[in-house]
């Protein structure tokens, strides 16, 4: 009993130091955003990206819960399918100037993914992307899309650990900090009472 209330204390530890990088990441790339100018219109390439991946996200979980993304949008996030594709459009559209900061960033600082990073990602993470190995992962034709993706990490931690940190009450730091997947930008209502689910 000891040895497991030593696992979850260190899980919990783990969980809440990751939580609180991924604030910090998020505040830190925030903070520079709000200095730069940027086009009226994003890149349409990169835009279609990131509401790519938002819409496959969201109907992942919709899947996991048995539901359409339609039914599993008005459920969980009270929204209509309007209402969805206009947050969807601010999500990609944030998500695309978020990373052309990051990218701009990684030029001049001189970063970069070797191959041997990307290939050591690859080889932790590849069965989290739904492959039976490796090489099938790298076959599919996204690695290049996850080697941009350590790079804007890369570029995210090195504006955490680059930042003055300050002291924020509990009010200001109740801010909501987005994941590094691309997401609509709040999360779902979960809390849905079993009597209301039985009524539905």
């Amino acid at each position: 009993m000891d040895q497991f209330k030593v696992v979850v204390r260190q899980s919990l530890e783990s969980n809440a130091e990751t939580t609180y990088n991924n604030d910090l990441q998020q505040k830190a790339v925030e903070a520079l955003m709000s200095k730069c100018e940027f086009a009226e219109n994003s890149p349409q390439g990169v835009l279609d990206y990131y509401k790519k991946m938002i819409n496959e996200n969201l109907e992942n979980e919709a899947i996991q819960v048995g539901m359409t993304l339609d039914d599993y949008i008005s459920k969980y996030y009270g929204m209509t399918k309007e209402e969805y594709n206009t947050k969807v459009e601010d999500g990609a559209t944030n998500s695309t100037k978020q990373s052309m900061v990051c990218m701009k960033i990684a030029s001049l600082e001189k970063f970069k993914i070797t191959d041997k990073e990307l290939d050591e990602e690859i080889d932790k993470n590849y069965a989290n992307f739904g492959f039976d190995s490796a090489e099938a992962y790298k076959k599919s034709g996204n690695p290049e899309d996850y080697r941009n993706s350590l790079l804007i990490n890369k570029v995210l931690q090195f504006l955490v650990d680059n930042a003055k940190v300050t002291e924020e009450t509990k009010e200001e730091n109740s801010v909501e900090s987005s994941t590094e997947n691309a997401t609509l930008g709040f999360e779902p209502n979960l809390e849905t009472t079993e009597e209301t689910t039985t009524a539905e």
